[in-house]
């Protein structure tokens, strides 16, 4: 009867050990976070690879700028690769403006008040798994609707990585692209680039987007 019992058990303790590792597995990386970001910040030695020469880059009138391009990372303990598109967004951020994060008392909100003073970027990264759904939004919702207008409506196209967001807003007096990190916004910083005269440079993406999801990197 022992025996028969201790048997029994191996299979259930078997299916318990496979639930956890599961469980394990699927906690590794948050849900917002990105792959390339986890492997960045938990890989003991890295190398980031990235291709200038395919970057593009949208400039507000006052001097911010969000810019895109390819990236390899590179755990140098296990070889492990991952490509990417690295987004950096810089911001022009007015005293008061700096109050306003300061008496937020996020958790972050010294090292975000950090870069704003320094005129540092802030860095997201968009997956290799996000890639397709981002050439589809393009060429498929933004692309066919750069000429849209209304009168008193407005419609709005959305996309949402783990990253960023990305806004396309048509209304009856403007069109208005908006880039959003979500890691300001997770923490409470409204504050996001958004340009009304470079919407139609969204299409200069594509490229280099389907280089990536084609695995078409030279490092």
């Amino acid at each position: 009867m022992e025996n028969r019992t201790t048997t029994m058990k191996k299979p259930a303790l078997t299916v318990l050990l496979l639930f956890l590792h599961v469980m394990a597995f699927a906690q590794e990386i948050p849900k917002n976070e990105s792959e390339a970001r986890n492997l960045i910040e938990n890989a003991t030695t890295n190398r980031i690879n990235k291709d200038w020469s395919q970057m593009a880059e949208f400039r507000s009138g006052i001097g911010e700028t969000v810019q895109f391009y390819p990236v390899q990372i590179v755990d140098l303990k296990t070889g492990k690769k991952t490509n990417a598109l690295q987004v950096d967004i810089a911001l022009k951020i007015k005293n008061n403006q700096l109050a306003a994060i300061q008496s937020m008392g996020t958790g972050n909100s010294a090292n975000i008040m950090s870069a704003f003073i320094n005129d540092e970027a802030f860095s997201a990264w968009v997956d290799l798994d996000e890639i397709a759904e981002f050439i589809t939004f393009i060429e498929q919702h933004i692309a066919p609707n750069l000429d849209l207008r209304f009168k008193d409506k407005s419609s709005e196209f959305i996309f949402n990585a783990k990253e960023i967001t990305i806004k396309y807003l048509v209304d009856e007096k403007r069109r208005r692209l908006s880039i959003i990190l979500n890691q300001l916004e997770k923490n409470g910083i409204p504050f996001y680039f958004w340009t009304e005269a470079r919407v139609d440079k969204i299409t200069d993406l594509l490229p280099m987007l389907k280089n990536i999801k084609n695995k078409e990197l030279k490092f």
